[in-house]
């Protein structure tokens, strides 16, 4: 596991992850990153050459992708689809619907 910088283009929401936000909540997100900034990690893995699945984190990318904000910090691991979902899942449960 290693901690990188990466570009907005090369991250991508994970398909199967069912957690969304309305957008009161998108709102608070939103005011919270313009205020304090990321202070929390995407989670990351790698799917192609230069692109990277979120495993945890696809309602803060979609706001740091509304703000412009690049790079982004990622949690790089190297996880098969099975258990991609299930840390996911893990993390999106400690974090609440993130």
């Amino acid at each position: 596991m290693k901690v990188n910088e990466l570009p907005l283009e090369q991250l991508k929401e994970a398909p199967w992850n069912p957690n969304q936000m309305d957008e009161a909540m998108l709102e608070k997100l939103r005011d919270s990153l313009t205020r304090f900034g990321l202070v929390q990690n995407l989670v990351v893995r790698p799917v192609e050459e230069n692109s990277y699945e979120v495993l945890s984190g696809n309602q803060r990318l979609q706001v740091l992708r509304e703000l412009q904000r690049s790079p982004v910090p990622c949690v790089v691991v190297e996880l098969a689809d099975a258990h991609a979902r299930l840390l996911g899942q893990a993390l999106n449960r400690i974090a609440g619907s993130d």
